[in-house]
């Protein structure tokens, strides 16, 4: 529906997929350039708290910056290579790292214009026109996942209409239902290269 076109201007494209979570939903998940079905590995300490430094400080690093979170934490020198705690990385990966968090960052920033709405989870408003709805699960005042979804396919039709007028390098098209190993394997190290980054000399520990 939104991608007949196999034209070269749409090569190198960052790709909006699409799934309908749970099976039945006619509100399309979308993902960025991966599948919500799969979660890289646990990373070790270092890993993790060197992910978060690259997020937060796209600069030069600082090692006290990394020391501090290493603090914050409660990480001892001896532990940066153990896996690090699977509650934290998981809602890490769930706000920041994930597909579906990383579509609902990139939407966050764009003008979808004056044919299709877009709307917040739980406000209560109830929407009768095509819009893209942005959701996030809060336990207290701690946010804990995020999300971003369309409201059918005409909201799909005009968001992608609406990234072309603009100009975005963005496709959308629909996720695959089965997941050969090798898009699973290119999945995961995507989303492991997003929270290690590269560091150069910036050393944390011994």
């Amino acid at each position: 529906m939104f991608a007949k076109r196999r034209s070269r201007c749409w090569r190198n494209k960052l790709k909006l997929n699409y799934w309908y979570l749970p099976k039945g939903s006619n509100a399309p998940l979308l993902c960025l350039d991966g599948s919500p079905f799969i979660v890289p590995p646990l990373p070790t300490w270092r890993e993790f708290i060197h992910g978060i430094c690259m997020r937060l400080y796209p600069g030069q690093i600082r090692p006290e910056s990394l020391d501090g979170w290493r603090r914050y934490y409660d990480v001892e020198l001896d532990q940066l290579d153990l896996p690090a705690d699977p509650a934290e990385w998981q809602r890490e990966h769930d706000i920041w790292l994930s597909p579906q968090a990383r579509a609902s960052a990139l939407l966050q920033g764009i003008h979808f214009g004056p044919d299709l709405d877009r709307s917040y989870g739980g406000n209560g408003v109830v929407y009768q026109r095509p819009h893209i709805q942005f959701r996030a699960e809060l336990i207290g005042a701690k946010l804990f996942r995020r999300w971003v979804t369309a409201s059918d396919l005409v909201a799909l039709s005009l968001l992608q209409a609406r990234l072309i007028e603009l100009g975005k390098p963005i496709k959308i098209v629909e996720g695959k239902s089965v997941i050969s190993a090798s898009d699973a394997a290119r999945s995961a190290l995507r989303s492991e290269s997003d929270m290690r980054g590269t560091l150069g000399h910036v050393r944390l520990g011994p």
